[in-house]
């Protein structure tokens, strides 16, 4: 096991180090089992310590590392490049909490260490068909307060009031239309024709009939 001390001077010399992957989220089966697998990316150098952390809030517990037979719970396989911990009986507890994977390097007299991103549990279902799937947690909405519901209402009212004054004019315009024309169709209006020109008949009998009277 490296020293504790060694292990916190190291961190710093991370330009000489590597990376630690592991997934956002690992599923939970329906036998309260799961398997976290952690791996690094350092191409030469031995690993000289692993370990697995869980995490609540700023609370940090060590789970299992390297060599340890004290890993309640925890059963871990390792390779060159990965580490795989698998976690038993879990319980409503343990799915509140995140998980963090940490190797330690040596290379050239020299001890890096480097953590991984945290990572949360997802419950597996298994339908009849034996299908797993996953389910999201529900994210409740608040409710909006109660000025902003009073608001809310105001606006949906003054809405409604607004389309009834459309309607209403709308109607109106065209009951008068309609009546305006239902006039004009019973009381037409009457054209004086205008008469065609005097015929030279009715001249000439003008002309005789006043040449009489003077007469």
């Amino acid at each position: 096991m490296v020293p504790f001390i060694l292990r916190v001077v190291f961190i710093a010399h991370m330009s000489h180090g590597f990376v630690v992957i592991q997934s956002l989220l690992y599923n939970v089966y329906p036998n309260q089992s799961a398997i976290i697998g952690c791996e690094h990316t350092g191409q030469s150098g031995n690993v000289e310590d692993f370990r697995l952390y869980s995490i609540s809030g700023n609370n940090k517990k060590l789970l299992c590392q390297k060599g340890s037979s004290n890993c309640a719970n925890v059963f871990y396989q390792a390779s060159l490049n990965k580490t795989v911990f698998l976690l038993v009986n879990i319980g409503e507890e343990a799915m509140q909490l995140s998980y963090q994977c940490e190797f330690t390097l040596s290379h050239g007299g020299l001890f890096y260490t480097a953590t991984g991103k945290p990572s949360k549990l997802q419950v597996i279902h298994v339908d009849e068909a034996g299908k797993s799937y996953t389910l999201l947690p529900k994210t409740q909405t608040a409710a909006p307060p109660p000025n902003e519901q009073i608001s809310v209402l105001m606006w949906i009212l003054i809405g409604l009031l607004l389309s009834t004054l459309l309607y209403s004019s709308f109607v109106t315009c065209c009951y008068i239309r309609l009546m305006r024309s239902k006039q004009d169709i019973e009381n037409p209006t009457y054209v004086e024709m205008r008469k065609g020109p005097p015929s030279l008949n009715n001249i000439y009998d003008n002309l005789r009939l006043g040449a009489a009277t003077v007469l």
